[in-house]
């Protein structure tokens, strides 16, 4: 690396560091945001491994998808 993009990098690295770092403060609509998000998350992550993991074991055993069996009972 050269000595003129070092320089280059530590000095955009200077120049987006926050002013003060004691500011501590998160206003309720942040942070209800970010546990919105956090619970959505969790929500999306287990909703998608759920439905994969059961149809891949579904897959496996040679079983009907549960669409289908829920139609010809009808």
């Amino acid at each position: 690396m050269k000595k003129e993009d070092l320089t280059s990098l530590l000095l955009a690295g200077v120049l987006f560091l926050p002013a003060s770092v004691d500011a501590k403060y998160l206003d309720p609509g942040s942070g209800s945001l970010i546990i919105q998000m956090l619970v959505a998350g969790v929500a999306a992550v287990s909703y998608f491994f759920r439905h994969s993991i059961g149809n891949f074991f579904r897959k496996l055993r040679g079983g009907k998808d549960e669409d289908a069996t829920n139609d010809s009972d009808e």
